[in-house]
C-alpha cells in the first residue's frame, strides 16, 4: 500500500499486510509525482491499528541478499500519526527518513506501536546515506513496545532503535526496549549531526544482563547500562534495566505488561496531542495524569 506525492487527510487502517518482498505500507514524498514541490509529499495522515509481517526485501532482485524492507515506511511525509500497529517478523518494523537528498520526514509520530522479532531492527529514523539520503526532523517515537529485534544475526542487527544520518530534533520517549541476546539497543551512525534526538524514559532489558547490553551513540560504543547513562548523558530518568514483566514470551508473545512491572507509571506524560487518547489495546492512554512506558496502559 503506497500513498505518494499530493496526498493529504488519508487513512490507512485496520487492513492485513503480509508476505511481500517490499515495503508493506509506505508514505512518500519528493518523487516529483505532484507538479507543485509544496504539494509533492503525502502529508497530515494516519497509519493505524494495521497488522504487518512476514515482510522481506532478501532475495529480491532489486535488493539481492539485504534486509532492507520496511513493515511501515514513511519517507518523506510530513505530519503523519503511525499509531496502534502490530509490526512482526518484517526487516525493518517502522521507518520515518527521507531517500532524497535536503529532503526530510518531518513532525511525524510514531506511538502506541508493538512491534517485534524483525530481521534488521525495530524502529529506525534518519537516511541510510549520508550524500544521497535526506533524514528526519521533528519525529516523536514514543510508547512503543520493542522485543528481540535483529534476528539476523550480528552483521544484521542495528538495534532495536536505529538513528542514521540528517537526523535533527527528535523524542525518542517512553518507550520499552527488550532486546536478544545480542542486547543491541541503540545504534547510531557517527557522521549524524550531535543531537539528534532527546533519548530519555525509556525501559532497557535483555536477559544477558545490564553490564552485557551495547549501545553506539554518535558513532562510539558503549557497553553496560551505566557506561552507557554516564558517558552519554542520556536516559537520565529512565528506571533502572530490569524486566519489563510481559504477560507471555510464547508464539505469538503478549507484550501486555503486568501491574506488578517496573514500566507502570514510569514514563512522562506528553500531553494527549503527543501521547494520543488510547494505547495499543484502546485503554485510556493517562490515567490520573500519569502513563506507562510501553503501547500498554494498565
Amino acid at each position: 500500500m503506497s500513498v505518494d506525492g499530493n496526498v493529504e487527510f488519508f487513512s490507512i487502517t485496520n487492513n492485513l499486510v503480509h508476505d511481500d518482498d517490499n515495503i508493506g505500507i509506505d508514505a512518500i514524498g519528493f518523487e516529483k509525482v505532484s507538479p507543485e514541490q509544496q504539494y509533492d509529499q503525502a502529508r497530515d495522515g494516519e497509519i493505524r491499528g494495521n497488522t504487518v509481517y512476514n515482510i522481506t526485501s532478501y532475495g529480491n532482485p532489486d535488493y539481492g541478499p539485504q534486509y532492507a524492507a520496511d513493515g511501515i515506511y514513511v519517507d518523506g511525509g510530513k505530519r503523519i500519526i503511525i499509531e496502534q500497529n502490530l509490526v512482526h517478523n518484517v526487516d525493518l518494523g517502522i521507518e520515518m527518513a527521507s531517500e532524497h537528498r535536503k529532503h526530510v520526514t518531518s513532525y511525524v509520530t510514531a506511538r502506541n506501536n508493538v512491534i517485534y522479532t524483525d530481521n534488521s531492527n525495530g524502529i529506525s529514523i534518519g537516511g541510510s546515506d549520508p550524500m544521497k539520503n535526506g533524514g528526519t526532523d521533528h519525529c516523536i517515537v514514543v510508547n512503543n513496545t520493542l522485543f528481540k529485534d535483529g534476528t539476523k544475526g550480528i552483521n544484521n542487527n542495528s538495534g532495536e532503535f536505529q538513528i542514521q544520518h540528517h537526523a535533527t530534533n527528535n523524542i525518542f520517549e517512553n518507550n520499552i526496549l527488550y532486546a536478544n541476546t545480542e542486547a543491541q539497543f541503540l545504534y547510531n551512525q557517527p557522521a549524524t549531526p550531535p543531537h539528534p534526538a532527546v533519548i530519555d524514559y525509556n525501559l532497557y532489558y535483555s536477559t544477558v544482563g545490564a553490564s552485557n547490553g551495547n549501545w553506539t551513540w554518535l558513532g562510539h560504543h558503549y557497553t553496560g547500562y551505566r557506561n552507557y547513562r554516564n558517558k552519554t548523558k542520556l536516559d537520565r530518568n529512565s528506571p533502572k534495566f530490569s524486566n519489563p514483566q510481559f504477560i507471555s514470551l510464547g508464539t505469538p508473545p503478549n507484550l501486555d505488561i503486568r501491574p506488578s512491572s517496573p514500566a507502570v507509571n514510569a514514563g512522562t506524560n506528553l500531553g494527549l496531542h503527543v501521547v494520543g487518547a488510547v494505547d495499543f489495546a484502546g485503554n485510556p492512554r493517562v490515567q490520573n495524569g500519569e502513563i506507562n512506558i510501553g503501547a500498554y496502559e494498565q
